[in-house]
């Protein structure tokens, strides 16, 4: 639907419209998934996306800090959970880490710039990312 300047498409029209464009070929509705399967030796762990603090490379394997577990050790690498959570959140702001961006509790620009997240942890941010993590943090706080 085109709009003229001056004309608003009534809210229902475009949550019908967002909808519409989440919907399956058989025309029900796709739903986000809520929480990621981490393999591990002993089975499979199911973690919901918002207890994810952040994410943490360690060579060939990522270390995953969340509300329920302290650490869990996965054998993917990092590259493969920032491709697979970013559109869910998660911003990778260093070379190392991945984080949850509803989990950082503070930005502190000295010391080269770290995030403070819920857990406690300070966690570094690359130079080259400081300004799109601002930008992403943005989005979702209110600035005074």
């Amino acid at each position: 639907m085109m709009l003229k300047t001056g004309e608003f498409e009534p809210l229902s029209d475009l949550i019908s419209s967002a909808q519409g464009s989440h919907r399956s070929e058989r025309g029900k509705s796709r739903n986000f998934p809520r929480k990621i399967a981490i393999n591990s030796a002993s089975g499979m762990l199911m973690i919901e996306l918002e207890q994810i603090i952040f994410l943490q490379s360690d060579g060939p394997y990522t270390t995953i800090y969340s509300e329920i577990s302290d650490k869990i050790v996965s054998s993917k690498n990092l590259k493969e959970f920032d491709d697979l959570l970013s559109p869910f959140g998660f911003f990778r702001i260093h070379r190392s880490y991945l984080v949850n961006l509803l989990h950082i509790s503070k930005y502190i620009k000295s010391d080269g710039g770290y995030v403070i997240m819920s857990n406690g942890e300070r966690v570094d941010v690359s130079s080259k990312k400081k300004e799109d993590l601002i930008e992403k943090l943005s989005a979702l706080v209110l600035f005074i």
